[in-house]
């Protein structure tokens, strides 16, 4: 994924982020220097991962993600 744009610390909010597309979307996101934030509706479990794998070697606090 190019983005065209820099992202300056600008936020994204990715719902339904933890799996499919919106799970490769906030990981692009993060790569890029967004600071990213998603939601899930039941899979805790790949949530949690995804925050884990988004974070690693960038500035990323737990609990950017929620529960719909």
């Amino acid at each position: 994924m190019e983005v065209q744009q820099s992202s300056n610390g600008k936020w994204v909010l990715v719902s339904g982020g933890s799996r499919g597309i919106g799970r490769a979307l906030v990981l692009a996101l993060a790569r890029e220097g967004y600071r990213v934030a998603f939601t899930y509706q039941s899979s805790a479990d790949a949530a949690l991962q995804l925050e884990q794998e988004a974070g690693r070697g960038r500035q990323w606090r737990p609990g950017q993600r929620a529960r719909l």
